[in-house]
């Protein structure tokens, strides 16, 4: 393109380059397969890797096993990513070839206890070019189990119903000690969807090796009247640091944070909702608080984020900062609506904007004005004026349910 900061000047994304490419995939009862190839072209005129090509191809089978109870999950994917630079580790071309065969078992109790465990064993092949830190070609082996537990416990009567789930798990791996390439598994999470699992990195170009357990607890309540919350809480214990987690995954210390998730929904789709990870000094690794109220004629929502710095994850500073939409509902015909991000880490708005609309049944009237105070993708600050009309009877746009008459 002739204009590399477009994308950000119009609002697209904040990307620092162009994509394109080309996926595949097919969904069956008991197998997946999906392959896709793309093609990144970099913005940045001083970019010494211009052009990036990736591609990806995955497929998993799960077999229902009848001599021996549980299931057999099989799997393989190949992982590559070519650069047209010729230097060395700025250039880097790589490879993950990789499969895993993975036994499953869950049972339930007479009295509704649930317990279950898996084994794992994966083979990986790693192929890297232009990049002397690492060999050209090494092969690593990973073996993990683990064995858990949870216990739903129910109550239902007039006010609603309460549900408590207690879980834990024991586990272990091993991997081969060798230094391989890692471009998969830069950013781990936590939270209540890893608890229980052998390994909680990403991709198998790591391995959560070590013998470790989790705890946690899930709480629910639902009430008649649309009222809900609920909780979630978890924790990982190990004997050892695993220095392959980054600071801010909340993972890497012998225990790690405490995962902390509360939900709860009120009348007129009003909601709190908060997810993050705290350590035992009460310190925030990562936070996310958002909410919500929707009245009949005005909409409000907010957000606050923030993100440790953590140089592993290539983030010198920390992130924090606020987000509010609101939009107010004059009468049938016009909207008002305004959007504010507050960067909290740098004392300065990032982000301010305002607009107004009409809409009727024939014909939709826009104009919108934002001021943007940071950097998107190569895009510099900069203040943008839109207006306008889209003709419904010529376009996909709603049409307003409240109106009954039609457009003649």
């Amino acid at each position: 393109v002739s204009d590399n900061a477009y994308l950000g000047d119009y609002g697209y994304s904040g990307r620092n380059g162009l994509s394109s490419g080309l996926s595949y995939s097919k969904t069956q009862a008991d197998s997946f397969f999906e392959t896709s190839i793309g093609l990144v072209q970099s913005l940045y005129e001083d970019d010494i890797s211009k052009i990036t090509i990736d591609t990806n191809s995955y497929y998993d089978r799960v077999i229902d096993l009848k001599t021996i109870p549980g299931r057999l999950h099989i799997s393989s994917e190949v992982i590559g990513s070519w650069r047209n630079g010729t230097q060395d580790i700025a250039g880097r071309d790589v490879a993950r070839i990789g499969g895993m065969v993975s036994w499953q078992n869950t049972s339930i109790s007479t009295y509704g206890l649930e317990y279950g465990g898996s084994l794992d064993y994966a083979h990986d092949i790693f192929i890297v070019d232009q990049d002397s830190r690492y060999d050209s070609f090494r092969a690593l082996s990973s073996i993990g189990g683990n064995a858990y537990t949870r216990y739903p416990l129910i109550i239902r009567n007039d006010t609603g119903v309460h549900l408590l789930e207690p879980l834990a798990q024991v586990a272990w791996g091993w991997r081969e000690q060798s230094k391989v390439i890692s471009d998969e598994s830069t950013h781990s999470e936590f939270d209540m969807g890893n608890l229980i699992r052998i390994s909680r990195f990403a991709a198998s170009d790591r391995y959560e090796d070590g013998p470790h357990a989790a705890f946690g607890i899930r709480y629910s309540y639902d009430a008649p009247e649309n009222h809900s919350f609920a909780l979630g809480l978890g924790k990982v214990l190990r004997n050892e640091i695993h220095y392959g987690f980054t600071d801010s995954s909340g993972l890497k210390g012998i225990n790690s944070d405490n995962y902390i998730s509360a939900t709860a929904m009120f009348h007129n789709n009003s909601y709190l909702s908060f997810q993050g990870l705290v350590d035992n000094n009460f310190q925030s690794k990562k936070t996310s608080l958002t909410g919500g109220v929707d009245f009949n004629k005005f909409r409000f929502d907010a957000e606050y984020s923030y993100l440790l710095a953590d140089l592993m994850e290539l983030r010198r500073d920390p992130i924090e900062e606020w987000k509010i939409n609101s939009n107010f509902k004059l009468n049938q015909k016009w909207d008002l609506t305004s959007n504010l991000r507050f960067d909290e880490a740098e004392d300065h708005l990032a982000l301010l904007g305002a607009g107004i609309s009409y809409e009727n049944q024939c014909v939709k009237v826009n104009l919108e004005m934002d001021r943007r105070y940071s950097l998107e993708g190569t895009s510099p600050p900069i203040t943008n004026f839109s207006f306008a009309i889209s003709l419904k009877g010529f376009s996909t746009g709603s049409i307003n349910a409240i109106q009954s008459k039609k457009c003649k």
